[in-house]
This record gives C-alpha cells, sequence and structure tokens, in this order.
C-alpha cells in the first residue's frame, strides 16, 4: 500500500481545464470568463454608485436632524 503525502487535485475543475488541449474549448473558457468579470465589476460599480448615494443621504437627515435638537 502507497501512502500519499500532500494534497492532489482531483480529476475535475481547475485540473481538467489545465491539461484540456483543445484551442476552441480554451478561447472559449476565457471568453467566459472575462464576460463574468465584466458584468461583475459593472454589478460593482453601480452598486458603489448606489451606496454611496444612499450613505450621503442617510449623513444628511442624521445632520438635520441633530441641527434640529440642538439647544
Amino acid at each position: 500500500m502507497t501512502m500519499r503525502i500532500g494534497w492532489r487535485p482531483r480529476d475535475g475543475g481547475c485540473g481538467r481545464f489545465l491539461r484540456d488541449r483543445s484551442g476552441a474549448t480554451s478561447v472559449e473558457y476565457g471568453l467566459i470568463a472575462v464576460l463574468v468579470a465584466i458584468g461583475m465589476l459593472a454589478g460593482l460599480k453601480a452598486l458603489g454608485a448606489g451606496n454611496s448615494s444612499s450613505w450621503s443621504s442617510t449623513s444628511n437627515k442624521i445632520t438635520n436632524a441633530m441641527k434640529d435638537r440642538a439647544p
């Protein structure tokens, strides 16, 4: 019985992708990865702009409420 020490990747996921030698499949995977990255960046940008606006609005409301209560 042979004992193996350390981590060894299974036959799937990244290992299968790295062993794949067909050019068309690699190009397709690359295009999909680029499209996913672009979608994520666009979503994060939209979320950041909306989040910033929301925090600014909340900050203004708190500031105005504190001014109204000031003696």
